[in-house]
């Protein structure tokens, strides 16, 4: 199964040890079907020492970028653009990128 990689560097600017939660959300403005402005993709959890920069890497699964077709009965992909959003929550989005997924078959 293939899945987009994100790297996100973050540093602590606090006085404490901190954790952060980086979540990524994904978009399909173009879809053929209806679907969520943006849904969760993936997400990862870092810490971090007063100062210290570290980076979150997220793995997004294919499955989270699929949909269910119910006339073929299974998940498939539709190929296009991706709208990918990093963030601290879906309110919060600090970071956007796009990937292309090709056609397959």
């Amino acid at each position: 199964e293939e899945s987009v990689a994100l790297d996100v560097r973050l540093r602590n600017a606090g006085r404490r040890r901190g954790r952060e939660v980086v979540q990524v959300y994904a978009g399909k403005p173009d879809s053929r079907v209806e679907r969520p402005v943006r849904w969760l993709a993936g997400y990862a959890a870092v810490v971090a020492a007063p100062g210290e920069e570290v980076v979150a890497h997220i793995e997004i699964p294919r499955r989270a970028l699929e949909r269910w077709d119910v006339e073929a009965g299974r998940w498939v992909l539709e190929p296009g653009l991706f709208h990918l959003d990093v963030g601290a929550s879906s309110a919060d989005l600090r970071l956007a990128t796009e990937v292309k997924v090709e056609p397959t078959g």
